[in-house]
């Protein structure tokens, strides 16, 4: 008998938050991500845990965590505006160094042309 499952670590774009001023540079529209470790069996998805929102600024490529409840009115309301003191700058992440692919969400370097996992130009 054999098992076929699998999991790792998983970042989805949950889509615009055209309202949303950066805290970093006054541009309105950032992007919502969700991360999260997932696990799956028979690839039917089982759990997701340790769930964290972003927002990302297209402009500067801030990236500032929000909290879970946060997160899930911006998916629900996308519309809405979080106060100022609701984001965090992102611990682990520099802005300057770090950033999301506008196609899949994935995390990229700073430097990168290419996206490393779809291959779509940055």
């Amino acid at each position: 008998m054999f098992f076929i499952g699998s999991a790792g670590s998983r970042c989805e774009r949950r889509g615009p938050v055209p309202n949303q001023p950066c805290p970093g540079c006054g541009r309105r529209g950032m992007e919502l991500i969700e991360t999260y470790f997932g696990l799956s069996a028979f690839f039917l998805p089982l759990a997701r845990l340790d769930r964290r929102y972003y927002l990302v600024c297209p402009g500067c490529a801030g990236v500032w965590e929000i909290s879970r409840a946060d997160g899930k009115l911006l998916q629900q309301h996308p519309e809405a505006v979080l106060p100022a003191d609701h984001l965090a700058a992102a611990g682990g992440f520099n802005p300057r160094e770090s950033r999301f692919c506008p196609n899949c969400g994935a995390e990229v370097s700073f430097g990168d042309r290419f996206c490393r996992r779809c291959g779509h130009p940055l």
